[in-house]
């Protein structure tokens, strides 16, 4: 084929040829299955995700196993959280394939999930049961202002016995956040205000999560509905986004002063190099 670059797919798409030119066509139509432009994660998709990730594993494919399991990462996140209690025995499983397929990835996608945080500490039973908390207390935002002297993330939980985070995906390290508060033990309103958190570190993109008892239950989550009502201007001392798997991420900024200063120094850089 003219032009063709094998080198230049994606390691997903590269397995897909592989496993066609070993003749192992029901593999690679498993995988083109799952890698389409828009992946999904329906009911009728979890036994496919499941056999894609089995038969990478057993293929001998653990490149394209561990790619896998991170396209799955973001799809799971809803899913935990949307799905129906019915499904659960074939979410349970597919958890576990992508554990397996992603034991080697010193990324850990799974573990980024609070539901998942303790992945191999845990059984099936006990994941079950988070899964299923996780679900019934429903951690949402419904407002997200970024105004210049003021940020606040307003939402609502399921539990009156909710605590709120942040969590750096990586390590796991937490930062509580205080919070004001109305409503009942079984529905609560919240409002948090950035400018009230101590000791947040700078430069790292913190997750918000939400605790019961002092362990991690579940991300917050941010629909796409709720709209941030403004960007975060260049002197803000916080930035915010929204995270791969549906949640919110903040970020404590260095000032705004040395920020400007640092712009300042790539663009004249290139020129004193010049000369």
């Amino acid at each position: 084929m003219p032009g063709f670059r094998f080198d230049r797919l994606s390691r997903l798409r590269r397995a897909v040829f592989t496993l066609a030119r070993r003749g192992d066509l029901a593999g690679a139509s498993l995988l083109l299955m799952v890698t389409e432009p828009q992946p999904r994660l329906g009911t009728e998709d979890l036994h496919t995700w499941v056999a894609a990730l089995e038969h990478l594993n057993s293929a001998n494919e653990p490149l394209a196993a561990r790619e896998c399991a991170r396209l799955l990462t973001p799809l799971l996140a809803d899913r935990i959280r949307t799905g129906s209690d019915e499904e659960d025995s074939d979410l349970l499983r597919l958890i576990r394939a992508a554990e397996r397929a992603s034991a080697d990835d010193e990324w850990r996608p799974l573990r980024r999930l609070p539901e998942l945080e303790s992945l191999g500490e845990i059984d099936d039973v006990e994941l079950l049961t988070r899964i299923r908390s996780s679900r019934s207390t429903a951690h949402r935002i419904t407002a997200v202002s970024a105004r210049r002297t003021s940020h606040t993330i307003s939402g609502s939980s399921g539990s009156g016995a909710t605590r709120l985070a942040l969590r750096n995906a990586t390590d796991h390290c937490r930062t509580e956040v205080p919070i004001t508060t109305t409503g009942s033990q079984r529905e609560v309103e919240w409002t948090i205000d950035l400018r009230r958190i101590d000791r947040l570190p700078m430069g790292v993109r913190m997750h918000l999560i939400a605790t019961v008892d002092g362990v991690t239950h579940s991300q917050v989550s941010w629909p796409e509905t709720v709209r941030l009502d403004s960007a975060p201007g260049r002197t803000a001392r916080f930035a915010l986004g929204r995270t791969p798997e549906g949640g919110i991420w903040i970020e404590r900024r260095v000032h705004w002063i040395l920020r400007g200063t640092r712009r300042v120094l790539r663009r004249t850089r290139p020129a004193v190099t010049k000369r």
